[in-house]
């Protein structure tokens, strides 16, 4: 984020203002475990929509309203998973 690179911990929540432009680079397990997939809910990016969400320019202007998990609008999730089993999620809060 601006730069900056976030360390994140399964059921964090992030702040983030609404004009923050961000791209997920990489997931780190521990121990690791190799590939994962992060689904920002949310997130469609342009063309086929596989659930991975790493390497895609993600904003609020570019999320779908309708997916947040709050009334104001302003809260996503970020959901890990290896196959099928959920790992971990991260919520994201735009102010």
């Amino acid at each position: 984020v601006n730069g900056e690179t976030l360390k994140i911990a399964s059921g964090d929540e992030v702040e983030l203002h609404k004009d923050t432009k961000f791209k997920i680079e990489k997931v780190k397990t521990k121990p690791d475990i190799g590939y994962v997939k992060c689904n920002f809910v949310g997130f469609v990016p342009k063309g086929k929509n596989t659930g991975q969400d790493i390497g895609y320019w993600i904003s609020y202007k570019s999320l779908r309203k309708h997916r947040a998990i709050d009334k104001n609008k302003t809260k996503f999730e970020l959901v890990v998973k290896k196959g099928e089993k959920i790992l971990g999620k991260v919520y994201f809060k735009f102010i």
